[in-house]
């Protein structure tokens, strides 16, 4: 029969053994990357058409959902290969806040059972959801609503 302090030590081994390869992960997949300047950054991601405010915010969202510097991303970073190693040993709760955190405010979901998906290829996604509401309806679809 164990011990209670049979049960604590391995727990406590567990906890530790988490935040380790957690950490690991990271170092992993980020290597020792720098953190760049957010001006420097937003223009990485010159192949959006988004207010910098709007780039750095989602960048900042993927970070803390992530648990890493949101100055280390880069557009290239691969949800599937890259970030969700990653999350891997916290049972993927990041990605889950992340899927949580983008419906609610920017109206859109990480597409499922895609081989890559890039942060930049996120943030094109949010970019044209975002074009999507702001198209006023055109005159054939107003026109088949309210029939005369």
């Amino acid at each position: 029969m164990m011990t209670m302090m049979t049960i604590g030590a391995l727990m406590l081994l567990g906890i530790t053994a988490v935040f380790m390869f957690t950490r690991i992960a990271r170092k992993r997949v980020l290597g020792v990357r720098e953190k760049i300047p957010d001006a420097k950054l937003v223009e990485l991601f010159g192949a959006v058409a988004m207010p910098p405010e709007t780039i750095l915010e989602i960048l900042q969202l993927i970070g803390a959902c992530y648990g890493i510097a949101y100055a280390q991303l880069r557009p290239t970073d691969c949800f599937i290969s890259q970030l969700s190693k990653i999350d891997s040993w916290r049972l993927d709760a990041g990605a889950e806040k992340l899927e949580k955190s983008l419906q609610e405010k920017f109206g859109v979901t990480v597409p499922q059972g895609l081989k890559t998906f890039t942060i930049l290829d996120l943030l094109k996604l949010i970019e044209g959801r975002k074009s999507e509401r702001g198209r006023p309806q055109d005159a054939t679809s107003s026109d088949s609503q309210n029939p005369q």
